[in-house]
């Protein structure tokens, strides 16, 4: 008795129309072996059920099957394929599949949720076992070596999207709690044949293979359901080899990227967690990609490393894996082979050609961790030298082996990595380099080493001026100067440093030597610069007593002169100096951002500088405004500054120049800042000073 609908059943003259003929039929069908009790069905005693598991099943097959004998095992399989077939044709009855599942099950709340998992309850008792069921009888099936072939006519394959599809919808509802993390078949994208490579239905599966529906489209073995897995994943994970060969032996199947690229789920990665050495060596013949990431960002070789499994990391690094290539965030082979201080893989990955110079997560090289490590750290870094790993690559913080050899005071490590290194790189080592932090530390004998062996301190950077003057401040004169006075260091840099580290007595005297470039091309250092920003009055008197200096030199970063870094710094002296005794100098010579000395002083709140800048009759105060179009007088009123508005108003260029002191009105009332007194005050002298100008005239 087969029909497709509830209602064919229902017009049939086996349908029991209420529970009193359902008893009557269940009892008669059973022989009286099962009753009906509070609506339930059961066996009358425990003994029919030990019966029917210890040989009733077999006798009962024997007799319906017409056959002499039927094993026990055989009668159980028969029994779950009866019950598979019962719940597969249950959940294709038009109803079911014609049931209206809610839309986007997965996306309701939990009152929504449980309202349609009791309406479906309700509707199709048996759907929450047999949707969950058949693959536990179907499995069962299987391993009592019955054909299944049938399973592709009762799912409608290659045309079983649609009903699985359903199955998929009526599972989400069924198991509401869990269907968001619910992997287990049906989900969305689900087909008969991710079921078949999951369980390891063999006989359904030969039959897929081998029929004309794949002959003329290969594609049919390898869809993806919504977890982007494939009919060759679920194989792999459930090892059901001869299905895996199969799969494999098919040009239509990818075999390396077991989902969307994603995803990363590679066959490479699941062979290696499984340590399935014939199958890893198949796929490396196959061509896979040793390198792949999977969706964690590991490698297959990381799969191994962390297995500890070297038998099979030496396999994929035969293959080329993990040659220029993380296996995650600790590095690579090389990495992992000093970690674990094994000199017999490092040895052989040294030999297969690996980057010796790769780096981890922390830009750390091997040679920065065998240095650091482990009791057997010192013949591993001569392995890593000799395969010419480089010790001057620094790390995400700027630290190399070398800084760590000079920080242990290492003198026979240091020695073994500076014969290593390029030469040619070691006055590119910028910020704290090994010399500094030897200067730094006050190692006067390592810092002679490295001077020795051609290193230069770059104190151009910001980090290494702070390292030289860190070591000055710490009284480590003898290891500041033994730098100073280095072959490989600019004079220029080395003056400007000396003076900001107040060596203000070798300054003069490498000023006496006559080493200095006292008008150099930029970049480089200005000696009148420093010696101005410093406020030493003797050493700008030297340096303006020769004639190769050049007063009115601008920065080249900035446009600044030495007058306006010595008004900037505040001393008055040197502007004095400047302004009285070198008639060349330009004092209303502006930066780059057009900004004068007497802007600066402005800024600076410096009313005796502004006051020495135009009495020397060469500035205007009020010069151009500036690229933000601020003049002297704008600055002055916006920082409150009473006595320079003032004093800048008294000036004849000022009293009849309405439109500098609209500017300053503008830029005063339109400060954002803070309100306070003085600059109420300053507005208050601007509009007397406005509304006394004759504007007619202007």
């Amino acid at each position: 008795m087969s029909h497709q609908s509830i209602a064919e059943y229902q017009d049939g003259d086996d349908f029991a129309d209420d529970l009193d003929q359902l008893e009557i039929k269940v009892n008669h069908l059973s022989k009286g072996l099962v009753q009906i009790i509070n609506n339930r069905a059961q066996f009358i005693h425990q003994s029919v059920s030990d019966y029917l598991l210890q040989c009733g099943l077999q006798k009962l097959q024997e007799k319906t099957m017409d056959i002499a004998s039927c094993s026990e095992q055989k009668a159980r399989g028969l029994a779950h394929f009866e019950i598979s077939r019962s719940c597969i044709r249950y959940l294709t009855l038009r109803e079911v599949l014609h049931y209206r599942f809610p839309e986007s099950p997965r996306k309701q709340d939990r009152d929504q949720g449980f309202h349609a998992e009791r309406v479906l309850d309700e509707t199709f008792p048996l759907a929450r076992y047999a949707i969950f069921s058949i693959p536990w009888h179907i499995a069962q099936v299987e391993a009592e070596g019955i054909s299944q072939q049938d399973l592709l006519g009762l799912f409608q394959w290659p045309s079983d999207e649609a009903i699985v599809g359903k199955w998929a919808d009526l599972a989400d509802v069924v198991d509401f709690l869990n269907n968001e993390w619910r992997f287990d078949w049906p989900v969305e994208g689900s087909r008969l044949i991710h079921l078949l490579c999951e369980l390891g239905i063999s006989s359904a599966f030969d039959h897929i293979l081998n029929s004309p529906q794949v002959e003329a489209d290969g594609r049919l073995l390898d869809p993806e359901d919504a977890h982007h897995r494939t009919p060759l994943y679920y194989a792999l994970i459930k090892n059901h080899d001869q299905i895996v060969q199969q799969l494999l032996n098919n040009e239509d199947v990818e075999i390396e990227l077991l989902g969307p690229s994603s995803s990363s789920i590679t066959s490479l990665h699941i062979a290696v967690e499984r340590r399935d050495i014939p199958l890893i060596q198949q796929l490396l013949e196959l061509g896979v990609d040793v390198d792949i990431s999977d969706e964690d960002g590991k490698t297959p070789m990381a799969f191994a490393l962390e297995r500890e499994d070297i038998e099979i990391a030496k396999m994929l690094f035969a293959a080329g894996a993990g040659r220029n290539e993380s296996y995650g965030p600790q590095g690579t082979i090389v990495h992992y082979a000093i970690r674990k201080e094994n000199m017999g893989l490092l040895r052989h990955v040294l030999a297969g050609g690996v980057m010796v110079n790769s780096t981890d997560a922390q830009g750390r090289t091997p040679l920065f961790h065998a240095v650091v490590s482990n009791p057997n750290g010192q013949a591993m870094v001569q392995e890593l030298l000799a395969a010419g790993a480089d010790p001057q690559i620094a790390d995400n913080k700027g630290e190399t082996p070398l800084h760590y050899a000079v920080d242990t005071d290492d003198e026979g490590l240091l020695s073994s990595l500076i014969v290593s290194g390029d030469t040619a790189l070691r006055s590119r080592m910028f910020g704290e380099s090994p010399l500094l932090r030897a200067a730094k530390l006050g190692n006067l004998r390592l810092v002679r080493l490295l001077l020795s062996n051609r290193f230069a301190p770059d104190i151009r950077d910001a980090l290494g001026r702070k390292a030289l003057k860190q070591a000055a401040d710490r009284g480590h004169r003898a290891a500041v100067l033994s730098i100073l006075r280095s072959n490989h260091i600019d004079p220029n840099d080395a003056f400007a440093m000396a003076i900001s580290i107040h060596y203000f007595d070798f300054a003069r005297d490498l000023l006496a030597s006559g080493t200095l470039d006292l008008d150099p091309d930029d970049p480089r250092e200005v000696p009148l610069h420093a010696a101005a920003i410093s406020g030493e009055v003797d050493l700008v008197r030297m340096l303006l007593e020769d004639p190769r200096t050049n007063p009115n030199r601008r920065h080249h970063h900035d446009g600044k002169t030495a007058l306006y870094m010595a008004v900037e710094s505040s001393s008055l002296e040197i502007v004095t100096l400047l302004l009285d005794n070198v008639p060349e100098v330009n004092p209303d010579l502006p930066t780059f951002a057009g900004q004068t000395p007497l802007q600066e002083a402005a800024r600076g709140k410096k009313l005796e500088m502004c006051k020495r800048l135009l009495c020397t009759g060469r500035v205007s105060a009020a010069p151009p405004p500036d690229r933000y179009n601020v003049t002297p007088l704008c600055v002055a009123a916006t920082s409150g500054e009473v006595d320079i508005v003032q004093y800048l108003l008294s000036r004849d260029e000022m009293r009849q120049n309405a439109e500098e002191v609209r500017r300053a009105l503008g830029h005063a009332k339109g400060f954002k800042g803070i309100g306070n007194a003085a600059r109420e005050m300053a507005i208050t002298l601007l509009n007397k000073a406005y509304y006394g100008i004759d504007i007619d005239q202007h």
